[in-house]
């Protein structure tokens, strides 16, 4: 229940406060999907997720995870936009 909601209320503010048009309706969904796994995860088992061991990192990781953001940041919009028609 409160995933529907959630996800209502993060669409509705990015279509009418942000102006922002989702073409295949996949920004907005995968978007809040991310942010509700995270927060979900830590609110449901904040002790085992603050000890756990795989929060080990490494450099190679790290690199990684910088070049796919800033590649999913730059061509994401562009992918889903490529339908759209007339001007925003």
């Amino acid at each position: 229940f409160w995933e529907m909601f959630l996800w209502g209320l993060n669409e509705s503010i990015g279509v009418q406060k942000y102006k922002a048009t989702d073409m295949g309706g996949s920004m907005f969904v995968h978007a809040f999907g991310a942010y509700y796994g995270v927060a979900a995860t830590w609110f449901f088992q904040p002790k085992r997720t603050a000890e756990s061991k795989n929060l080990q990192d490494g450099y190679i990781s790290e690199v990684t995870a910088l070049l796919g953001s800033i590649f999913l940041w730059m061509y994401w919009p562009s992918f889903n936009g490529a339908l759209a028609v007339g001007a925003a």
